[in-house]
């Protein structure tokens, strides 16, 4: 079975750095694998957590293909990733094999979440190859400060996200995206940092989920959010019509408003 070992160098880690870091990490193993196998047989290879190395933050995860799988694509899998981070490491720049734009932005991301967790460098190994190739990925410091956004007053700040479209993009005085609100068709003003600026580029005119500090109004409406995470969702084409969800829940919201219920699962949810 194709196994890849992901290893974090630091000491002293903060779990929820560490959690972060690992999930960015895989994401990209995600990425590279849907780019390698395809959509269809992709879906049909889970990672599973088959081991935890004491004394460090390392976790060894075990490739479990659904179907007919066969075992050297999944092997292509684990050396693409391993050899791709090896390539961008040494430069940049560079485009690897199975290596599109989405997996190149979630690298950089990776590689920006280490230096602001401060868990070191990650390490990743395609751990059942006879020769144990391996690649290391370095944090990446910030190079600015993170980007304030004003707060009027009557509203606060939580940790949530916001779904919408994004239809524009300004990176001339400052770092800004507007999405329009899936749920209410409100404008909200996304800002980001330097390092998310190729990943906002590719997401123009997508529906995105941004993750971050949203600033909402006293009816808890968002108005800003300083994205740190941006999420690439599904085309229209590919999601379930709305007409075919109506009804589908009779008495779901019980005597509240629908978008009041909506609006509270959401906030309740941690989602903004």
């Amino acid at each position: 079975m194709t196994r890849v070992r992901l290893a974090l160098g630091g000491g002293d880690l903060e779990f929820d750095g560490m959690l972060r870091a690992m999930e960015r990490a895989f994401g990209v193993l995600r990425k590279v694998q849907d780019n390698v196998l395809g959509p269809t047989e992709a879906s049909r290879v889970h990672w599973l957590l088959v081991d935890l190395h004491p004394g460090s933050a390392t976790v060894e995860l075990e490739a479990r293909p659904e179907g007919e799988v066969r075992p050297f694509l999944i092997d292509q899998v684990a050396d693409a990733y391993v050899q791709g981070i090896q390539r961008w490491a040494q430069d940049d720049r560079s485009s690897p094999p199975f290596f599109d734009d989405d997996a190149l932005t979630a690298l950089r991301e990776l590689a920006v979440e280490l230096g602001r967790s401060g868990t070191g460098e990650l390490v990743a190994t395609h751990a059942d190859a006879p020769e144990q190739p391996q690649a290391i990925v370095q944090p990446i410091e910030a190079a600015e400060p993170p980007v304030e956004i004003e707060r009027p007053a009557g509203t606060i700040t939580v940790r949530g996200s916001v779904i919408g479209r994004i239809d524009a993009i300004n990176l001339h005085e400052r770092r800004e995206a507007t999405l329009w609100d899936d749920l209410d068709g409100a404008r909200v003003t996304l800002r980001f940092p330097e390092a998310m600026v190729e990943r906002f580029r590719t997401a123009l005119r997508r529906r995105v989920e941004a993750f971050g500090d949203v600033v909402e109004d006293q009816d808890g409406r968002p108005k800003h959010v300083r994205v740190d995470q941006l999420e690439l969702l599904p085309p229209d084409e590919d999601l379930r019509p709305l007409v075919d969800l109506v009804g589908l829940f009779p008495g779901l919201t019980g005597e509240q408003d629908s978008t009041a219920w909506i609006h509270e699962q959401r906030r309740e949810g941690g989602h903004g």
